[in-house]
């Protein structure tokens, strides 16, 4: 009666748990923000960062310098627009007089200023589409170089001889 119970319970035991023969993928997935065109990056549930992101892609060449292409446009395109924030601002709060008491004219300055803001926002458009991009080539390159993850699945069931152990790759 016992190894009747242990029997059963082995078998229970072998037919429910899945065993992996290899390491799973790992593919880094881009979730939407709110519906918008935000991305979050993730790889295994753990958000990743542009720096991340780099380090984890060196090992495919074209996501790599995908990748680059896009920190240096954002970079860029934070830069541009800081310093136009920075002229608006430092055109609209100062009050510089010349040397005869009239009012400095900014508009060159505004004029600068508005350039800088208005050419942010196409080099930030672009690192995210190049972000994007560098992901999907990255993982089409896992997708072709790895075999996947194949699960390693025992199962216990009936044979032409009796009772018999199938193991699926």
């Amino acid at each position: 009666m016992k190894n009747l119970i242990f029997t059963c319970v082995f078998c229970i035991i072998c037919t429910s748990v899945s065993m992996f023969a290899q390491k799973p993928i790992d593919v880094i997935e881009f979730k939407n923000l709110l519906g918008g065109k935000n991305f979050v990056y993730a790889q295994d549930s753990k958000g990743l960062r542009t720096k991340d992101l780099l380090k984890i892609m060196e090992s495919n060449q074209e996501a790599y310098q995908q990748m680059r292409t896009a920190k240096r446009n954002y970079t860029l395109s934070t830069l541009t627009y800081l310093g136009g924030l920075g002229i608006t601002l430092y055109t609209s709060l100062s009050d510089t007089y010349t040397e005869s008491g009239k009012l400095r004219d900014h508009r060159a300055l505004q004029i600068t200023a508005m350039g800088l803001l208005i050419s942010c926002y196409p080099l930030f458009i672009s690192s995210k589409k190049q972000k994007r991009n560098a992901v999907r080539i990255y993982n089409e390159g896992l997708k072709s170089t790895e075999t996947g993850m194949n699960k390693f699945r025992p199962q216990l069931g009936f044979a032409d001889r009796g009772l018999g152990l199938k193991v699926s790759f």
